[in-house]
């Protein structure tokens, strides 16, 4: 029998899983998504079945496979984050409880308690991740997270399919969020050995949802965002989220960021053994883009430039993003326990920008002359892909399984140009342009006297001379199976997954054709031993691969060429130990883990200007978080992670022998805590710790250590409305959220946000 829960927290409920629910009560409590346990019905009677009787287990069946695939998540009373469950993603064959990796999970609820607007401010809910720039090659203002210490741009799923593109991302349309850290490639393909972050969407389903928010605050802060979905007739069902924001970075305007977006979805077939589910996602997203400050030539650490001081120009700096994407969704009951699932998407992502880049204009510590170059970049990508699995469960013996296998085929095109910029003279502006022309330089010591809102007289076209449009074709086809071992009454459970893929990757630049084909193994192996239910003690092993080449698209310094397109995939291992627990009832999740992973076959230089397969980077380290209730009214998530990052081979330049990865920390920390102080009444905090970060391979510049501190506080008015208020950054303390070996961006300052939510 479900709890009494007031309205609002009811069809909070209703949006994150679909459950009809009637109006009952006035209590006061909280709800939550706990992902529910034993989804799947007991493996078929061995006893023949009378024709009737078989009837009555189809449609049993029936129930129990949507169960596993539909309605994957149950309501109870206190709601918390989890970090255990069943995962949306169904290659993971056991729940995150007895799957023997570190997966971090971001709800609809943290995001809304954060107000996390963007995937990086969702993202600042999980330690252990921080954020890398990018220029004109570099993936310049893409979402470009750092996991474990290593690149994981590409790593990036929608709904278990890869999102390779460059863009900006978005969360109006987010159901939840996983982070699986360490090598992911036996689970996704090419990918580092940091790890990959899927993203689940809203769809249509079973009930009807009528939400609303509208957000408003300083620095502009506007947004507003819908979520309606709409039974017709007993099986089919629509939904639509749609969303608008506006708003500049607190204390560095007038960058900002103005986007709007709309996700329409159709599902047919709902509570049948067939179903079908149609999508689509379309979001547009506008801004200036902001490179900050460069590093001084005497701390090696940010320019303490004025935190209003931003060294570009409104009227023509820019960053534009667009992205659509057609999804196809076929589900169909096979036999007892068996579900086959085909997934069709199209993905199809523009980012155009150009935008200022404030650099030395020479190494004399003397000389305190500030070069505005202009980089710049037209980067697009089409990505079409097809997923056919089939997931289900049987016993041999006295072992029961839990299985997933399929294949994938996917076709990626990619392009990336430059914009030729050039100043009033006509002087190309890449690398910048001669002092003497006004906006072409700043001193270090009169900044004051720079205004963003300086007139540009130059102008820009598309294409620079001698640098030729850069075209990308990645085709792969992969195959995989996942199985989950239990026995001994459930207290041994043995997973394992193995996965092939052959890519066959081809680049033109110019004149200049290249190509690198290759065919992969990975794998994993993991050993969980349950003392009791709630705990799950393991050992795990996984590998990584990733040709060269694949990301080229986006990240130029990865491109083909001579020097490389002959060389073989970096390669990653990874030793996994840790615990999980539900305690307090399964009211509060906790997990622990020891790991260290290794990434050879790195590409260096021999000194010669070719490249070889010679480097070796190993991290070492731990975490622990915590995700769940303490008391009824006492609710906390977070964690604290230690990485020891360090090049152990160089290859033939030792230089960089023992120095630390960039855009690592060694320690970080995010940790949230809210109390219901009142029956309509909640408050509480967060804390994000991360330590010095290098900027380069050469440990040579570096930003230092920061701790910002947000406070949150909930208020309901009726079942049917509250009002939630954030006070973002409250020491207003300057710090750099995404760092690039030669810039670093100064971060948000102190913000007040309110939030208002409708729900009918």
């Amino acid at each position: 029998m479900l709890p009494r829960l007031p309205l609002p927290h009811t069809l909070s409920v209703l949006l994150l899983t679909g459950t009809s629910l009637s109006f009952a009560g006035t209590a006061v409590a909280d709800t939550t998504i706990v992902p529910a346990q034993n989804v799947n019905a007991p493996a078929a009677s061995k006893k023949a079945l009378s024709k009737k009787q078989s009837s009555n287990a189809q449609r049993e069946t029936t129930k129990t496979n949507q169960a596993s695939t539909s309605e994957r998540w149950t309501v109870t009373a206190q709601g918390r984050a989890r970090l255990t469950g069943i995962s949306p993603n169904q290659k993971y064959t056991a729940s995150l409880l007895d799957t023997p990796r570190t997966v971090s999970v971001i709800t609809q609820a943290q995001m809304k308690l954060v107000n996390a607007t963007s995937f990086e401010e969702a993202m600042r809910t999980v330690p252990g991740i921080s954020f890398r720039g990018g220029d004109a090659y570099a993936i310049p203002g893409g979402n470009y997270p750092i996991i474990r210490g290593f690149g994981s741009y590409s790593n990036m799923f929608i709904d278990g399919m890869r999102d390779s593109g460059v863009s900006q991302r978005e969360v109006f349309d987010v159901d939840q969020m996983e982070v699986l850290k360490g090598p992911a490639s036996v689970y996704g393909g090419r990918g580092g050995l940091g790890g990959q972050i899927n993203i689940t969407t809203k769809k249509a389903q079973q009930g009807n949802i009528t939400a609303a928010q509208i957000g408003f605050g300083t620095a502009d802060y506007k947004r507003g965002t819908f979520d309606i979905n709409r039974m017709i007739g007993n099986h089919t069902a629509v939904r639509l989220n749609a969303m608008g924001s506006d708003g500049v970075t607190a204390g560095r305007a007038p960058t900002g960021n103005h986007r709007w977006g709309v996700a329409p979805s159709v599902s047919f077939g709902l509570g049948t053994p067939t179903r079908l589910t149609l999508g689509y996602y379309h979001l547009y997203s506008d801004g200036m883009p902001d490179y900050s400050t460069p590093y001084s030539k005497i701390t090696h650490e940010p320019l303490d430039i004025p935190r209003h001081t931003v060294l570009g120009l409104k009227n023509r700096d820019f960053e534009r993003s667009t992205t659509d994407m057609g999804q196809v969704i076929l589900e169909r009951d096979l036999w007892r326990n068996f579900v086959f699932r085909n997934t069709l998407q199209w993905t199809s992502t523009q980012y155009d920008f150009l935008a200022t880049n404030p650099q030395w204009k020479n190494t004399n510590p003397l000389d305190d002359t500030i070069l505005l170059e202009a980089k710049s970049g037209q980067f697009h990508t089409d990505n079409f892909q097809e997923q056919a699995m089939i997931s289900g469960k049987f016993n041999t013996g006295f072992i029961k399984h839990s299985v997933n296998f399929g294949i994938e085929v996917s076709r990626e095109r990619s392009t990336r140009n430059e914009l030729y910029v050039r100043d009033s003279g006509g002087n190309n502006m890449r690398n910048g342009g001669p002092c003497s022309i006004a906006y072409n330089c700043v001193s270090a010591s009169n900044l004051g006297s720079w205004s963003s809102s300086n007139p540009w007289t130059g102008s820009y076209s598309v294409g620079e001379p001698g640098i030729a449009q850069l075209n990308t074709n990645v085709n792969t086809g992969s195959a995989y199976a996942f199985d989950t071992m239990s026995m001994l009454h459930d207290h041994l459970l043995i997973n394992g997954g193995v996965r092939f893929d052959r890519f066959m990757t081809s680049a033109v630049q110019g004149n200049v054709g290249l190509s690198n084909n290759q065919s992969f193994i990975n794998y994993q192996a993991g050993i969980i031993y349950k003392p009791i239910k709630p705990v799950s003690l393991y050992f795990s092993y996984a590998t990584a691969s990733n040709p060269i080449g694949v990301d080229a698209g986006a990240d130029g310094q990865i491109a083909l060429s001579k020097s490389n397109q002959s060389l073989s995939p970096q390669n990653g291992k990874n030793i996994e130990v840790g615990a999980k627990a539900d305690l307090f009832k399964n009211r509060l999740s906790t997990t622990f883990s020891l790991f260290d992973g290794k990434m050879t076959n790195a590409q260096v230089s021999d000194g010669y200007g070719n490249m070889i397969n010679a480097g070796t980077q190993r991290v070492r380290g731990a975490e622990i978080s915590v995700a769940g209730s303490l008391t009824k009214r006492w609710e906390v998530f977070g964690g604290w992670t230690y990485l020891d990052s360090t090049v152990i081979n160089g290859g033939p330049t030792h230089a960089n022998v023992g120095k630390r990865f960039p855009y690592t920390p060694g320690n970080s920390v995010s940790f949230w805590s809210t109390y219901r102080i009142l029956p309509k009444f909640k408050a509480g905090g967060g804390l994000t710790y991360m330590s010095k970060r290098y900027t380069n391979v050469n440990n040579q510049t570096w930003v230092p250590e920061y701790v910002r501190i947000d406070l949150v506080a909930d208020y309901q008015f009726t079942n049917y409305l509250d009002l939630q208020a954030n006070l973002q950054n409250l020491t207003n303390k300057r710090y750099y959220d995404k760092i690039y070996t030669n810039y670093s961006r100064i971060a948000a300052g102190r913000a007040v946000t309110f939030q208002l939510s409708l729900k009918l």
